[in-house]
């Protein structure tokens, strides 16, 4: 029922197609174009710096406020703005509907548009940062558009009536959501929405400089949730790696490691000694007997001992977290076995 009555709705209106002439645009405007690219990939770094700082300033302010107060206060302030304002109780569907037309403006002023654009950008992401599930695309063709619109009206008051402002707002809307999220598939997405392909090139154009500018500022909108959020990722590459190196030119071999069977005490002197470990590497107690010379198949995995230990080859088991470690040392002085100096075996642990 619930989708029946918003996407099924007819005061919902969906995207509708644009219509724009083979000559909207010369090929002499896709500098104009790269400008706005370059424009909304600036934007679009300065949007993502603000939703970061606002989520940060909410935090310090309000660390305790419960998530639901939050977000209906969050509400209720928006709603206080934008609906006694006309132009802000519009669908967003068909503000962009009548930014991509390529005729001239008729439900909405340039004024209006600047309007929109001032209003929703603080809105929008002050939202972004909510303990909420919320769409970051509709609201960045908003704006985009917006911003592309207004481009174009400016070059079309400048260089005179061949510019055709819907294109500069149509590819607007494309470049800023690239500038915040640094997808390229938001080209792809322009040109489904618009179902056209007239301005494919521009679009690829402002696509790709709206992300390098974006790059080359901070990181992408999706990143930067997922950092300030303190949510588990994949960090980027460190540049003095490279993907051809191997594990052995980057892994630490000046390491501790822990035998099979260990007596307590010597485990908390292990930890003592070595405070920032996470985990420690686990061999066997005797090295193993070398192979034979005609054995098929791959060897096993050897660990190599630290200089402190004997230079001889173990055999590397596993690895051991330094919690059960912990909860091993702990568990024999609190006498939970018969006696302290009684060895414990890492191995029986987890060993993962």
């Amino acid at each position: 029922l619930f989708y029946q009555i918003l996407y099924k709705s007819p005061v919902v209106l969906a995207f509708e197609n644009t219509s724009f002439a083979p000559g909207d645009y010369t090929p002499g405007q896709l500098s104009l174009f790269a400008i706005l690219g370059v424009i909304c990939g600036l934007l679009g770094a300065f949007f993502v710096k603000c939703v970061h700082v606002i989520y940060d300033l909410r935090l310090k302010k309000f660390p305790n406020v419960n998530r639901f107060i939050l977000v209906g206060s969050v509400a209720l302030i928006a709603a206080c703005i934008q609906y006694p304002v006309r132009l802000f109780r519009l669908d967003p569907r068909r503000a962009i509907n009548e930014l991509f037309s390529a005729d001239r403006l008729t439900d909405l002023s340039w004024v209006d548009v600047l309007l929109l654009v001032i209003i929703k950008f603080p809105l929008i992401a002050i939202s972004i940062g909510l303990p909420i599930p919320a769409g970051v695309f509709i609201p960045s063709f908003l704006v985009g558009s917006g911003i592309g619109r207004l481009y174009g009206e400016l070059l079309k008051h400048i260089l005179g009536p061949h510019i055709v402002p819907g294109g500069y707002a149509v590819v607007g809307a494309a470049a800023f959501t690239a500038g915040v999220t640094r997808a390229l598939s938001c080209a792809v997405v322009i040109f489904e929405v618009t179902g056209q392909l007239r301005h494919m090139l521009p679009t690829l154009l402002a696509v790709l400089l709206a992300s390098v500018v974006g790059n080359a500022i901070n990181k992408p909108l999706y990143d930067t949730l997922i950092i300030m959020k303190r949510l588990p990722y994949m960090p980027h590459m460190r540049t003095d790696r490279e993907p051809s190196m191997e594990v052995k030119d980057v892994m630490e071999t000046s390491v501790d490691y822990l035998r099979t069977t260990m007596s307590a005490a010597k485990l908390k002197g292990m930890l003592e000694a070595w405070p920032t470990y996470a985990s420690f590497p686990v061999v066997d107690n005797e090295p193993p007997a070398p192979p034979a010379a005609d054995r098929a198949g791959p060897s096993r995995q050897r660990f190599h001992p630290g200089p402190a230990e004997s230079a001889e080859q173990r055999m590397f088991l596993g690895a051991v977290r330094r919690a059960t470690v912990e909860g091993l040392v702990e568990a024999a002085e609190r006498g939970a076995v018969e006696e302290a100096e009684e060895t414990v075996s890492p191995r029986a642990s987890a060993i993962v």
